[in-house]
């Protein structure tokens, strides 16, 4: 059992292995054989029944007796043939229902992120695919940006799998952050400009990354080098990646391969026009599923990441103009006495990235944001009061109005002198750790079950669970949470 044991925990897939045992108890007992039924290369299989310990007899056969054979019958899965290709279709079309109302229930695509939705059914064959090729339930999957809500689609048809989601649309994290409070998509979310860096508790964590990436080929290079970074292993990692161009534009289909061999990876299988989209009529409404295999040359390419403008249309495309950062910097440390922490441009990212700077950046210094003048958090008084509403527990916010140039506006983000117990409670990862520390503190909060009970009664909507991560709520509901929180510390 050790060894059955040992050869199921293969990474990112024990299929292949799996698929072997089926044909040990099925009556295709030959390496010739077992190779034609399944597509696993001759070494590997020969690996396996060496692994099993059985002999062939003088017809080359591996014949099993009663005993293993019952034990493989039980980890066995036949192969991925036309035969069960057709029954996995018909459960795409019943998956792709369910994803329907989820999908229509998020936000609209962003256009600026060169967004285009991908149709229930793609989202639906994704995840079948992955349960397919790989054994869901036993992996980590990683989706670098998640649009098209793939991640759920995998949730629903894999509850145990592992699933993380980073991206820069505050306002699909928020969707996501709504479905996971009812419990249909158990991911960890997190806001990232991926051309910053990939939040650390992603990094080589996952066994498999999946990406639908910007048009260009820097915004390939960029997310598909994200994807190596979260990797755990570079040997048994895999990429999923999305990507399409019009037949008239080679040259394009041609510069984004070549990123694709420059980070080392290896095109391990290619689905033409596998997925489909409501719009994204320059390319056909479709484009193709690339497999990825990182190789040895991937470990290098992965370190070689880069800022840069990577999408193709809207105020963070390579055809923005680049203010400098520097005359910024300068002007704040001529009007504010000095630069007390660090300046972070937001002016090419969405409205939504102002408050997530603000929720995550720590309290150990100043923090200024620079954004658009006409960004709604800025662009009039209403707006300003209700940013510092939101952040009354953590900064004192100064707002400088088209300075140190028309048009740009600066955030400054001044630590409290008496943090509030609402910032200790957020630092936490969920509702109960985040009591339970505040407690243990001698502070007077509610125990974690009445704390609950009191967001619930005000807010039913919410339907907090002490397991809830605090971090992946919308801006609306960490409102309501921290508002509750300050009433009852």
């Amino acid at each position: 059992m050790e060894t059955i044991a040992q050869l199921l925990s293969m990474k990112p897939s024990s299929r292949p292995v799996r698929e072997i045992f089926w044909c040990l108890v099925n009556g295709t007992t030959s390496v010739p054989g077992i190779v034609e039924h399944t597509g696993t290369p001759r070494r590997t299989v020969e690996k396996v029944l060496r692994e099993l310990h059985i002999q062939a007899n003088h017809n080359g056969c591996y014949l099993v007796d009663q005993q293993l054979a019952g034990i493989l019958r039980d980890n066995a899965t036949a192969p991925n043939g036309l035969r069960i290709k057709h029954a996995w279709e018909a459960r795409a079309h019943e998956l792709a229902e369910q994803m329907t109302q989820v999908i229509e229930s998020g936000p609209a695509p962003n256009r600026s992120l060169d967004h285009v939705q991908a149709t229930p059914l793609t989202a639906a064959r994704r995840a079948l695919y992955l349960q397919s090729a790989y054994d869901l339930e036993r992996i980590k999957v990683v989706f670098i940006g998640d649009h098209d809500l793939t991640s759920v689609a995998v949730s629903m048809i894999s509850p145990r799998t592992e699933i993380g989601v980073v991206d820069v649309d505050e306002s699909l994290l928020q969707h996501l952050a709504e479905l996971n409070l009812r419990g249909t998509n158990p991911t960890t979310l997190r806001f990232s400009d991926l051309r910053s860096e990939l939040p650390a508790e992603f990094s080589q964590r996952y066994d498999v990354f999946v990406t639908d990436p910007p048009y260009s080929p820097e915004g390939v290079a960029l997310f598909l080098a994200r994807g190596l970074q979260s990797l755990q292993s570079l040997v048994t990692g895999r990429g999923i990646m999305v990507y399409g161009y019009a037949q008239h534009m080679p040259l394009l289909g041609h510069k984004v391969q070549r990123e694709v061999l420059r980070l080392g990876f290896t095109v391990t299988e290619l689905l033409p026009k596998f997925n489909a989209y409501h719009g994204a009529q320059a390319i056909g409404s479709r484009s193709d599923l690339y497999v990825l295999q990182p190789t040895s040359r991937s470990k290098k390419a992965r370190e070689r990441v880069t800022s840069t403008a990577i999408y193709t249309r809207g105020h963070a495309s390579q055809e923005s103009e680049a203010s400098p950062l520097e005359s910024i910097a300068r002007h704040i440390a001529t009007r504010a006495g000095g630069v007390r922490g660090p300046v972070i441009d937001l002016r090419r990212q969405p409205d939504s990235a102002l408050f997530s700077t603000l929720l995550h950046h720590r309290t150990d210094s100043y923090v200024y944001a620079v954004v658009r003048s006409s960004h709604p958090d800025v662009a009039s008084e209403v707006g300003q009061r209700a940013l510092q509403g939101d952040y009354f527990y953590k900064w004192v916010l100064k707002t400088l109005r088209n300075q140190p140039a028309p048009g740009v506006t600066i955030v400054e983000g001044r630590p409290t002198t008496n943090p509030s117990i609402v910032s200790e409670f957020l630092n936490d990862v969920t509702f109960e750790e985040a009591a339970l520390s505040a407690r243990s503190d001698q502070i007077k909060i509610p125990s974690p079950d009445d704390l609950v009970d009191a967001i619930n009664s005000a807010h039913p909507s919410l339907d907090i669970s002490l397991s809830t991560p605090l971090r992946n709520l919308g801006r609306s509901q960490l409102r309501w949470v921290t508002s509750i929180v300050a009433q009852h510390a």
